[in-house]
């Protein structure tokens, strides 16, 4: 019996899927060398170490969103599943080492005593090939919003937009702070002019503003040759000039992992994306970054047309500031010419384009014996001339009505003394 029982073992351990007897869905019976393995477990089974299901934390997700279990529903979702494989992420609580496993559940016991078996297979690439899948899925659908979500940006939502973008990618890439820094003064200083930051994460971007890139050799010289910034701890910083001050600026901050993408905009690089891990240290795959390198370009592009519509902006109001004061200067100068004509001991007449007085001050009055409204509109300015003065003047009118007097619409003078006629060409 005892050589069967072994022989039974032995056929067991030398099993590649693990094999688990459980009792009353608790306590771990019988257990082979696969499953220890994949489980963790590295001391083995007696009557005075027993082992309990309830030693494991178990993760379940859906698409991207990950919740934890407890060992009761572990076993209960395992029940409901029992024709097909479920795949959980499995944590020993004693040895802090985790796995994604497949579980197949079989009920072999009596009224009395509840026996299960379990069979466990490996599904750590399986499982990690679907989560880079649907977080590369995820993070394409997230470009694409922001995307679209800039193209009709302005000045006056363009602050509001970007910080609603990192937000969506800081939650979706789960990281704990988000931020972007633009370059000014010809690359000598770097500030922070966006952040997000994940709920319990102190902000940094007050402390962060016009830092001298000279400072920071390594990082600068990284993101002006338009390469990425990856240290998934900050030992990997190299050492480099500005290593030690980089170092103790991300630590200040309780930086574990950071990532950071250059901004371009028309082949120029004008800032930087960056994401911090506080948490914990988090790992980017290729793939990740080389599409959030497309969400900076889209910054880029942004920040450029946002830029250029500020340039117009300020052209327009410097247009309109010297139109107004053109036309002030204009105004003063009417205003003093109608002070000059209104009590010059002169007669003077000035005319409209066609014809018409337009003005008539008070020696016009006295002179001509009719108040300004008998004449104002009603006469021709050259109904007061002598035909022969008349002649002159309209000889005198052709001979500069050219361009640049309708262009400019300037006023011809004429003097027949003792009057003073201005007459404007049209």
């Amino acid at each position: 019996m005892e050589k069967n029982i072994s022989n039974t073992a032995d056929f067991l351990d030398k099993l590649s899927t693990g094999y688990i007897i459980l009792e009353n869905d608790t306590n771990i019976i019988e257990i082979n060398k696969t499953a220890s393995h994949l489980l963790n477990i590295e001391a083995p089974i007696s009557n005075n170490a027993p082992l309990s299901i309830k030693q494991f934390s178990f993760k379940a997700n859906t698409g991207l969103l990950f919740y934890e279990i407890n060992s009761t529903q572990f076993i209960e979702s395992l029940k409901n599943a029992s024709a097909s494989n479920s795949i959980y992420l499995v944590k020993n609580l004693q040895t802090k080492k985790e796995n994604w496993l497949s579980f197949k559940y079989y009920n072999s016991g009596t009224s009395e005593k509840s026996i299960t078996q379990l069979l466990i297979n490996d599904s750590n690439t399986l499982k990690q090939q679907e989560i880079n899948l649907n977080n590369r899925l995820g993070i394409e659908n997230i470009v694409t919003e922001i995307s679209t979500r800039f193209v009709n940006v302005t000045i006056e939502n363009y602050h509001r937009e970007t910080n609603r973008a990192l937000a969506k990618i800081g939650e979706f890439t789960n990281v704990d702070r988000c931020y972007v820094f633009k370059y000014i003064k010809d690359y000598q200083i770097m500030t922070n002019t966006h952040e997000w930051c994940a709920e319990g994460v102190s902000p940094e971007i007050e402390n962060l503003k016009e830092l001298p890139t000279e400072v920071f050799g390594w990082w600068t010289n990284r993101i002006l040759q338009n390469k990425v910034i990856y240290l998934e701890k900050l030992e990997d910083i190299p050492n480099e000039k500005g290593a030690q001050e980089l170092y103790d600026l991300l630590v200040s901050q309780s930086i574990q992992s950071l990532l950071v993408v250059p901004i371009t905009a028309q082949n120029k690089i004008i800032g930087f994306l960056g994401f911090d891990s506080v948490k914990q240290t988090k790992h980017w795959n290729e793939s990740d970054i080389r599409l959030l390198r497309l969400v900076a370009e889209i910054f880029g592009n942004a920040k450029l047309n946002i830029e250029s519509s500020e340039k117009i902006n300020e052209q327009n109001a410097q247009l309109e500031a010297l139109v107004n004061k053109r036309t002030l200067e204009k105004q003063e100068i009417e205003t003093i010419n109608k002070a000059i004509i209104k009590t010059s001991g002169v007669l003077i007449l000035t005319s409209k384009p066609n014809g018409l007085v337009e003005s008539y001050n008070p020696m016009a009055e006295s002179i001509l014996k009719y108040t300004a409204e008998e004449v104002i509109n009603q006469f021709q300015v050259t109904d007061w001339l002598h035909p022969k003065d008349k002649e002159k003047l309209i000889i005198s009118s052709e001979k500069h009505n050219g361009s640049k007097f309708e262009k400019e619409g300037l006023a011809l003078s004429y003097y027949v003394e003792p009057f003073q006629i201005h007459l404007n060409v049209p």
